[in-house]
């Protein structure tokens, strides 16, 4: 795995990402970059001898701003809000979802989250048999499988619908189905459902 680079001299980068194009300019002739790219630092050659400080404004701009007399820089450069750089607190991965690096992530489709600090994608377990979870689930039957039509194996992500030809499993609560079975000889399927036919023989 490449390792990674500090942007280059006059940028600067907030953003999560490793993209290139992530490095922001810093305001020409007026700022230079931070040791750590993660700001610009303002100034102003007053008499060439002297340098006014500024406040590095990056959710405007980015801009250098002039400071009042005696007035003190802001020491988070008006950081943008919602990065990694302006987080204020922690909070417990809720249900439905397992969190690794301060990042929130659903459970997936076909699994679910039934308690707090999941850290994985496996989350609590598979989907229960008869029953659909989809992304972000609590609850291992979290949604029934649907009629007689559909049929939903353990880990299901949605209801399948039953092939012409077959039926779904007569052992379950219609609704709740798991599987489908291969209509017999002798049978037909409407709607799904098993059913017997006669044929009649005249002379």
């Amino acid at each position: 795995m490449a390792s990674c680079q500090m942007c280059p001299a006059g940028t600067f980068k907030v953003a999560q990402g490793d993209s290139r194009q992530l490095c922001l300019p810093c305001p020409s002739l007026a700022s230079v970059s931070s040791a750590d790219r993660t700001t610009c630092e303002c100034f102003r050659i007053a008499t060439g001898e002297t340098f006014e400080q500024l406040a590095f404004d990056r959710a405007n701009g980015p801009r250098c701003l002039s400071l009042a007399e005696g007035e003190v820089p802001d020491p988070d450069g008006h950081l943008l809000a919602n990065t990694q750089l302006t987080r204020s607190k922690e909070i417990p991965c809720p249900v439905g979802y397992w969190c690794v690096g301060g990042i929130k992530r659903p459970c997936p489709p076909g699994r679910f989250g039934g308690r707090e600090l999941e850290t994985g994608p496996s989350c609590a377990g598979k989907c229960m048999a008869g029953y659909w979870c989809g992304e972000a689930s609590t609850r291992k039957n979290q949604n029934s499988c649907g009629g007689t039509n559909k049929y939903c194996p353990e880990n299901s992500a949605s209801p399948k619908y039953v092939k012409r030809g077959y039926y779904s499993n007569e052992d379950a609560p219609t609704g709740i189905r798991d599987k489908e079975i291969l209509c017999p000889p002798g049978k037909v399927t409407t709607a799904c459902t098993k059913y017997s036919y006669i044929i009649l023989i005249y002379f």
